[in-house]
């Protein structure tokens, strides 16, 4: 169980993506532009055979300061986009106003947890 999607940017709190295929042309243009030769972004990429739950807490929030959201559907190989855009739209509000809003990967915390790493 090794780290998920390390080398994948995206800013979260943006805005809500009503299409799965509008989210993924939306990421690609964002790695073509943030870092084209650097890049581990594949949609397409299965990252885990089945549904996975990511958790963050945010020391610079009073209050709600914690996320667990889950992943994927049972049954069903989660993508890597499928889990980005699940990811994002699940955290629009959480990161909305936030300094610290960049995606930076998933790291394992336990069987089918991951800890959301975010920068600045």
């Amino acid at each position: 169980m090794g780290d998920l999607m390390r080398n994948v940017y995206w800013a979260l709190g943006g805005h809500r993506y009503p299409s799965y295929d509008e989210f993924v042309r939306a990421v690609s243009e964002y790695q073509a532009e943030i870092s084209p030769e650097d890049t581990d972004w594949v949609p397409d990429a299965v990252l885990a055979p089945g549904p996975i739950t990511v958790t963050y807490t945010a020391g610079w929030k009073d209050a709600d300061d914690s996320l667990e959201v889950p992943l994927g559907e049972p049954g069903r190989p989660l993508t890597m986009g499928r889990a980005l855009f699940e990811l994002n739209n699940a955290t629009v509000e959480f990161f909305a106003d936030a300094d610290h809003h960049f995606f930076e990967g998933l790291v394992p915390a336990a069987p089918g947890v991951y800890r959301l790493c975010i920068g600045s």
